[in-house]
């Protein structure tokens, strides 16, 4: 039987911080008491799904410095290196860093030949459970 993983927000002191202009990325590097180092990535572009490519857009950038905001930095401190030892509070999971608490979804088990011939002739229909801004449906 497997555990259950409860998540708790974690005081996380920032270890290292970098901002790529030509991709438009943030990268921020930093560990709870006792736990190795998780990452969290910061997107200031938006991404064309048609084209397959990331472009300048003022909404995305907004939103990616709202997130950054939220670990109490910002541009000029990642520019300037005044960023080391600083904390923020954030969840961690198999490191990755996120604001909002991670989920754990069970798996089902996988159909046995016995199950299958019952569902013989059954009318099955699907539907997303929720779906999510990064277009992944559970």
């Amino acid at each position: 039987m497997s555990e259950k993983v409860t998540f708790e927000e974690k005081e996380l002191t920032i270890d290292f911080a970098s901002y790529d202009e030509k991709a438009g990325k943030i990268v921020i590097l930093a560990h709870a008491d006792g736990e190795s180092p998780s990452s969290m990535n910061i997107g200031l572009q938006a991404y064309d799904e048609d084209a397959r490519e990331f472009y300048e857009d003022e909404e995305a950038k907004k939103a990616g410095l709202d997130k950054l905001a939220k670990t109490g930095l910002t541009l000029e401190d990642i520019q300037n290196k005044k960023f080391f030892g600083k904390t923020f509070t954030a969840y961690t999971d198999n490191g990755k860093i996120t604001f909002n608490k991670p989920q754990r979804f069970v798996r089902a088990n996988q159909i046995q030949n016995r199950e299958a011939m019952q569902l013989d002739g059954v009318e099955v229909v699907t539907e997303p459970i929720t779906e999510q801004k990064s277009k992944h449906k559970f």
